[in-house]
């Protein structure tokens, strides 16, 4: 049935139309869609956005994601203090260690693993351990594309986030790095605009994780805690949860079909700023691929020519879809572990830019771009060198 209440509703019933006007059953919806369809019904029959309703307003969520971030303090007591470590330290390495955090503490997902699954991974693993699982990693690229690209004095990076609890204390400690870098002038998470998916992070996850942070007998965290604070109130660090990015991160659309009021708030002329959007795990993955069947060794880069700036997918495997491979890779990967792509188990680091000068036009169900070839191969020949 259609939907009665919240945000951007008029837009989500367009979207589900079609099936509705076809009778379509929950079998028969595309799961993208029914995923995020459910969601969005379960807080409607809450009554999160009715203001006569007792759920008004409350996350149905919230103490599912206290309790699975108080299973993980061990795992937080590690990044803090490689975050604290890597402060101010503008290096190859630094940034791999810190991205890689941020990567696989998209581990932690509560749509999809227990609590006490969830505070058992990570926890007896090495670097050598977690590289030897990175199907794709970018992470040079991406590091030279804002080694030679960024202005301290005006330079964004967006994050698209996803979970709360250990994701998002990776998340966080990403930005206090990016921050304390002196290369990037501000940070913007766009997180969702309600309860979605069980775990993914609202703006009062952030206060409560700060708040935890804050409340530890630990310096390093009670430091990055307070540092992170200090960037909220001057600017630096902005949140977000009510606009049109965040709206779009909840519909059930491909990523291709963002408006024109999103794609502008990611590049020129609105937005000439935007360095860089890190798009966060498994179910932004989907949402950049269009949730669509792909041959696992077909171009990131080429298939996400359509996005409007550079753009960095961090994923942990957890769905049945997955580009960027080597000829052969998938093989591999599978005889050692059947179940790679929904295990989440595995990890991908994968970055792509638009084509310069490229001419995008989209429907719902497919893309065309246009470009250069000779100008695309210049322009990554910069970014290898």
């Amino acid at each position: 049935r259609a939907l009665s209440n919240g945000p951007n509703f008029l837009h989500w019933n367009k979207c589900l139309q079609k099936y509705l006007d076809d009778g379509a059953t929950w079998n028969e919806l595309p799961w993208y869609v029914a995923e995020t369809y459910v969601y969005h019904r379960l807080l409607e029959a809450s009554g999160y956005w009715d203001p006569s309703a007792k759920g008004f307003g409350h996350d149905i969520f919230a103490k599912e994601k206290a309790e699975a971030l108080q299973q993980v303090l061990p795992q937080v007591a590690i990044r803090m203090d490689t975050c604290a470590d890597a402060a101010g330290q503008w290096t190859t390495e630094r940034f791999r260690s810190i991205l890689h955090m941020a990567l696989w503490g998209n581990q932690g997902d509560s749509s999809l693993f227990t609590v006490s699954e969830m505070s058992a991974k990570g926890t007896a693993d090495t670097a050598e351990n977690q590289n030897s699982r990175l199907l794709v990693d970018d992470t040079d690229f991406i590091f030279s594309h804002l080694d030679s690209s960024l202005d301290a004095s005006r330079s964004e990076v967006h994050m698209f986030n996803d979970n709360s609890g250990m994701e998002l204390v990776s998340d966080l400690a990403l930005v206090y790095f990016l921050l304390s870098s002196g290369k990037v002038a501000k940070v913007v998470m766009h997180l969702k605009p309600y309860p979605f998916f069980v775990s993914d992070a609202i703006p009062s996850d952030i206060d409560h994780t700060l708040s935890i942070l804050s409340a530890s007998a630990d310096a390093n965290q009670r430091n990055v805690a307070g540092k992170l604070r200090e960037f909220i109130k001057e600017g630096s660090l902005v949140l977000t949860t009510s606009g049109a990015i965040n709206n779009f991160l909840a519909s059930p659309e491909p990523m291709w079909c963002m408006a024109a009021e999103v794609r502008g708030q990611l590049t020129a002329p609105v937005n000439a700023n935007v360095a860089l959007v890190i798009c966060k795990g498994d179910l932004m993955y989907r949402k950049l691929l269009g949730d669509r069947s792909w041959n696992a060794d077909e171009s990131f880069a080429d298939i996400l020519s359509y996005f409007p700036c550079p753009v960095v997918a961090l994923r942990t495997c957890k769905s049945p879809l997955a580009v960027g491979m080597q000829p052969g890779q998938e093989g591999r990967v599978a005889a050692v572990s059947p179940q790679w792509m929904v295990n989440g188990e595995y990890g991908m680091v994968q970055f792509s830019m638009p084509p310069p000068g490229a001419a995008v036009k989209v429907s719902e169900d497919n893309f065309q771009v246009q470009y250069d070839a000779a100008l695309l191969e210049q322009q990554w020949s910069t970014i290898v060198q």
